[in-house]
């Protein structure tokens, strides 16, 4: 048991910040939880339940069935949706498609499932950040380094600014 302090200007900033700032605690990569198991994590406080809750949404459960279950306030519940419906559009972004050269038709290197980097609309990317989402984040759904995620963000003049609290 423990505790986190972090600072936003919103609960999804403040919120994110908190879970990158928890070290020792790993996001779970869950596939295929059945439903008894899923309500009996969301049912029961436990350090892996952000996890169920955010796989429960990522499997298309309202908010009300989740709040049945985990007694947590709908707004927080909806406030993460909101997070996960940002970053479902970011991996609905085109991937990498095929490149017309001079000689021939050469496929990228990449992935086309991969959304690409520059393929991601400034307001789409500007929200994902408000979001606190982070460069890392951003890294891993676009299978680019972190390096370059924040050298193209900034290449948008999207860089972060600390206000005073």
């Amino acid at each position: 048991v423990g505790e986190v302090m972090a600072i936003g200007r919103t609960f999804k900033e403040s919120l994110f910040k908190g879970l990158r700032s928890l070290e020792a605690v790993k996001p779970l990569r869950l596939e295929d939880v059945p439903n008894d198991e899923l309500q009996r994590k969301l049912a029961r406080p436990n350090s892996q339940r952000f996890s169920y809750i955010t796989y429960a949404l990522e499997h298309d459960w309202s908010i009300d069935e989740i709040y049945r279950l985990s007694k947590i306030d709908p707004w927080f519940l909806d406030q993460l949706k909101q997070v996960m419906e940002i970053q479902r559009e970011v991996e609905a972004v085109p991937g990498y498609a095929v490149v017309p050269t001079a000689d021939a038709v050469q496929a990228s290197s990449r992935d086309e499932s991969v959304p690409r980097l520059e393929n991601i609309p400034l307001d789409l990317l500007r929200a994902f950040k408000e979001a606190a989402l982070s460069d890392r984040r951003l890294a891993y759904l676009t299978k680019r380094t972190e390096d370059e995620v924040r050298a193209y963000r900034k290449s948008l003049g999207l860089i972060p600014v600390y206000k005073r609290v």
